[in-house]
């Protein structure tokens, strides 16, 4: 144990113990104090005289379900994992609700993402130029058969309530204008030719299907990550919020051609293009449809608007956080305020990258890490990792949203009730000095002090 996580524990020790002098014990609410793997008994007062000092009030007003948190199954993390000499205990670390994080939501790239092993992208039915395939009669998933899926099949084992929202990069490149896999070729954005909608959405349902025949079923499916960023140097494709709705209605009858029940969402973009998701939403007739969204730029204010005005499920599909991360924001950051803006599930970039930051093609994402950092001869755990065990690790599938007070003293908040009935608050530190609050529920009141840049989950 570091000097600093004793010097948090003993910390928490002085808070319980001076509150004694003040307050009463109530024996009958107890519960757990957890801050990066260190846990503290936590014990509530009725309060004899009132403490003026920063304090976190949870009721019980309901808001969202939740679905799940975890990260991305890439091609490159699941080669990481798939090979590496401590493979059982990383999936046991990442997976397992009684031991690891109890990861529950994985974001699945439909055939290649920008993070792939091997200098190659791929889909499931590639071509010589020139060629087409309406019958899709060459399509496999048997890339994935090597790794891919069984790795999917141990998460499955290790927690039998994981879900899994899969996103394509690009169809195969000649369902495209400009011919290739890659957003932009030769200098032309690529996105479906027209004669193509009815097979690409075929081509995605036969995607759900063939997965399912190796049992494992796809909760969602996004239509198409980062439709305005056709990059020139890995898959991706540009698509209009007039292309995504038409799309969106013909996959929708191909899932339902195959009584596949899979989840569609839009999107899966950034908060900061407003009037791209606005003209979306106004062309949908249909509340079965949900939204992704990424992390990369905007206000996630923008996820209330949305669920006021229109009452669509939400989830953000992926974030890379980190020090080196792509995002503004960290990891805890994410979790809280897209929680508190009405986000059922949120999923990480990569669940493991090796010590490089890959393997990886094209540019972007430089300096991304994952939950797990992989060596040859070993493997580490990133701040993503602890991070996101304070929200994985306590939060159930299943588990409302509750009301607390959200903002107190620089201390960013989130509470939500299991379906078991425990509470599980969330609070993160975001300030430059340490803050000593209390807890309020129900008359009862528990005290901490949190340290600056610091998170503890309180679960009773």
């Amino acid at each position: 144990m570091s000097t600093f996580r004793r010097s948090l524990l003993l910390v928490f020790c002085i808070i319980l113990i001076l509150v004694c002098f003040f307050n009463q014990p109530h024996s009958q609410q107890q519960g757990i104090a957890w801050s990066e793997g260190q846990q503290v008994p936590l014990q509530w007062y009725q309060e004899t005289v009132t403490r003026m000092i920063p304090t976190i009030t949870v009721g019980d007003t309901q808001y969202q379900r939740i679905l799940g948190f975890g990260a991305a199954m890439t091609d490159a993390s699941a080669w990481v994992i798939f090979h590496s000499p401590q493979r059982e205990k990383i999936m046991k670390d990442l997976f397992s609700p009684a031991i690891g994080l109890g990861i529950n939501l994985v974001r699945l790239p439909v055939g290649a993402s920008d993070f792939i092993y091997g200098e190659k992208p791929y889909s499931y039915d590639d071509l010589p130029p020139g060629q087409t395939d309406m019958s899709l009669t060459g399509f496999s998933i048997a890339h994935d058969e090597g790794y891919i899926i069984p790795l999917l099949k141990e998460a499955m084992v290790l927690n039998p309530h994981l879900k899994i929202i899969a996103s394509p990069w690009s169809p195969p490149g000649w369902m495209k204008t400009n011919n290739s896999l890659l957003g932009s070729f030769q200098g032309t954005a690529g996105t479906l030719r027209n004669d193509d909608y009815v097979v690409y959405a075929q081509y995605l349902a036969r995607f759900v299907r063939d997965y399912q025949q190796h049992g494992v079923s796809i909760y969602g499916l996004t239509i198409q990550n980062e439709p305005l960023s056709p990059v020139a140097t890995y898959p991706g494709m540009v698509m209009s919020p007039t292309q995504e709705i038409r799309f969106a209605l013909l996959l929708s009858n191909a899932l339902q051609a195959s009584r596949l029940r899979t989840k569609i969402l839009l999107y899966d973009q950034n908060w900061n293009t407003p009037e791209y998701i606005l003209a979306l939403l106004k062309l949908v007739h249909t509340p079965s449809f949900g939204i992704a969204w990424h992390c990369y730029g905007g206000d996630p204010h923008l996820m209330t608007y949305v669920h006021e005005a229109f009452g669509m499920e939400q989830y953000i599909s992926e974030c890379s956080t980190g020090l080196t991360g792509a995002a503004s924001m960290s990891a805890i950051q994410i979790l809280i305020s897209a929680t508190q803006n009405w986000a059922k599930g949120i999923e990480l970039w990569n669940l493991a990258l090796d010590q490089t930051g890959g393997p990886k093609i094209g540019v972007g994402c430089i300096g991304c890490t994952g939950l797990v950092k992989a060596y040859p001869s070993g493997y580490s755990y990133t701040d993503n990792y602890y991070q996101l065990a304070q929200f994985s690790r306590f939060i159930k599938p299943g588990a409302v949203r509750i009301y607390s007070t959200d903002s107190v003293s620089g201390l960013g908040t989130v509470t939500f009730q299991n379906p078991d009935s425990t509470r599980v608050l969330v609070v993160y530190n975001s300030s430059q000095s340490a803050v000593h609050f209390k807890v309020t529920h129900r008359r009862l009141s528990t005290f901490s002090l949190l340290m600056p840049q610091k998170t503890v989950t309180f679960s009773w």
